[in-house]
């Protein structure tokens, strides 16, 4: 597993079987300069600015979320949140990037292929940790255009200043799973991840919390042992669950809420910081699937779950911007392990999920973790005419890859 330091992220290069290249975009700590493949540029914003795009988007997915409790996942012909989403995804996109950068690096790089995107790894802050997905590079008038939009466009990870980051996920012995037992569609979650295990025919499995822990000394400090034990098997967590992030308290009360043995187990970003030393041995993957996991009403805090987990040693975390709704939770994470697990030969409904994407399974690279989340929320975009899964977000390099043989 080869580690990877910031300097190292950046410069384009060729995929040795397509041609899609890679950027690398860097904010410097003041927010005062940046760099796009080595090369310097001047910003000219700040950590208050970042704040406010942020509240704004927020409050646009929290009102596309509530229709989304009301009328489920498809919201084919109703209310369309894109219109909403343009104007402060192109007002941030004209705030963060100047022509000078668009028009000279950034752009030029994108031109070359359109019909096949670079892949983008933006290295920032904590402080300037912005809603990436949602920034559009389009026109502020006429019909919008979804692809515009970064999450809808391009393969897009970022990272934190200081954090080594790694190219390769193994998948070693399977995944873990934790639910919460108020959460009616988690059981059937990690029952589509168990399915999807079971397909690929190797010996991988799914187990719960229930199965890892002992319901005699259940405790957060038992939980902790097991993630930082040297033969910790999995290579995936992935976690259904609430999360507890109070609007005005500290950054370090937010907090994971899982169900184990019927009893409430939590993780919080104490648990995290004070094994923060031993960590995870084997750098496993963090799927989130829980309310506002990254803390983004947070921006002037150095702490938040998903640089808790990376500081933990996780090797990448995927965590939502918003509350999001069980049944949307649910299903996007069904068709992002299908398309994850998919293996060397994708099943019909993988294609199946690729055509309604209108992206080509002959081209498309799911061992790529942001790619197979990009595919993801274009499904449910041109499947379902919902754009919510603007609202997940990838800390990893935008290569990064999962190794399931």
């Amino acid at each position: 597993m080869s580690n990877l330091k910031a300097s190292d992220s950046f410069g384009p290069r060729k995929d040795p079987t397509r041609d899609r290249m890679r950027i690398g975009m860097t904010i410097e700590p003041g927010a005062s300069h940046g760099r796009i493949n080595g090369q310097r540029f001047s910003l000219g914003f700040a950590a208050g600015d970042i704040l406010n795009l942020n509240n704004e988007i927020i409050n646009v997915l929290d009102k596309l979320r509530k229709d989304v409790q009301r009328k489920g996942v498809d919201l084919t012909g109703q209310s369309n949140y894109l219109t909403e989403l343009r104007k402060i995804g192109l007002a941030a996109y004209n705030t963060i990037l100047s022509d000078e950068i668009t028009q000279t690096h950034f752009l030029n790089e994108d031109h070359k292929n359109p019909n096949l995107p670079p892949r983008l790894t933006l290295e920032i802050p904590m402080e300037l940790n912005l809603i990436w997905e949602v920034l559009y590079s389009g026109d502020p008038s006429g019909k919008v255009d979804p692809e515009c939009f970064w999450g809808f466009r391009y393969p897009l990870g970022r990272y934190f200043w200081d954090t080594v980051m790694i190219q390769l996920i193994n998948l070693r012995e399977g995944i873990l799973a934790g639910i919460h037992s108020e959460l009616i569609a988690s059981s059937k979650e990690v029952e589509h991840l168990r399915t999807n295990l079971t397909a690929l025919d190797i010996a991988l499995k799914m187990t719960l919390l229930d199965q890892a822990l002992s319901a005699d000394t259940l405790t957060s400090d038992t939980l902790m042992e097991l993630f930082i034990d040297q033969n910790f098997p999995y290579g995936i967590i992935h976690f259904a669950c609430h999360c507890n992030n109070p609007a005005y308290a500290g950054a370090t009360k937010a907090s994971l809420n899982l169900t184990v043995h019927n009893k409430d187990l939590e993780i919080s970003i104490l648990d995290l910081l004070n094994y923060k030393k031993k960590g995870f041995r084997h750098n496993p993957f963090i799927f989130v699937n829980a309310c506002e996991t990254q803390n983004l009403g947070h921006l002037l805090q150095t702490i938040s779950l998903p640089s808790a987990f990376l500081n933990f040693r996780a090797g990448s975390v995927i965590a939502t911007a918003c509350t999001m709704p069980d049944v949307f939770a649910s299903e996007f994470a069904r068709v992002f392990y299908q398309l994850l697990l998919a293996g060397p030969n994708p099943s019909r409904e993988v294609h199946a999920i690729l055509d309604a994407a209108e992206l080509n399974v002959e081209i498309y690279r799911l061992e790529y973790l942001a790619e197979v989340l990009l595919a993801t929320r274009l499904y449910f975009l041109k499947h379902y005419n919902n754009p919510l899964g603007l609202a997940y977000g990838l800390y990893a390099v935008s290569d990064q890859k999962i190794q399931l043989w």
